[in-house]
């Protein structure tokens, strides 16, 4: 799927049996939205606490609730380009993609409820 430099895989990652992906380069993501996957973006910062706290809700809640929805965490100090053509200007952010579209995007204050009804709304 992508060569080992644009991808790197986490096993065990919040002691999840699952893999999570980190999305860092550009081109991988152009690919993911070529291939026309349903996968969401959540975009943390090392210093940033709140991002700590929510990466486990937010992982174990769609691989739960929705496991056909590919995760990758992007770290914004390691993907500054990234960040930048997806217009995320602060952390933490979250974006889902179906058929090569962004359909839900949440920054700052990210809300699980919301999150799981919007969701429920674009694949009931």
């Amino acid at each position: 799927m992508f060569h080992s430099h644009t991808c790197l895989v986490y096993r065990g990652i919040f002691n999840l049996k699952e893999m999570v992906a980190e999305l860092s380069l550009f081109n991988a993501f152009c690919e993911l939205q070529r291939q026309n996957k349903t996968f969401m973006i959540l975009f943390t910062s090392p210093d940033c606490g709140v991002c700590s706290q929510i990466k486990p809700g937010v992982v174990e809640m769609i691989e739960k609730e929705y496991p056909a929805i590919a995760v990758y965490l992007s770290d914004v100090s390691k993907s500054a380009e990234l960040a930048g053509q997806l217009s995320i200007f602060v952390t933490p952010a979250l974006l889902v993609f179906y058929e090569g579209r962004e359909i839900i995007r949440q920054a700052r204050f990210i809300n699980l409820e919301l999150l799981l009804r919007q969701l429920g709304r674009q694949f009931a």
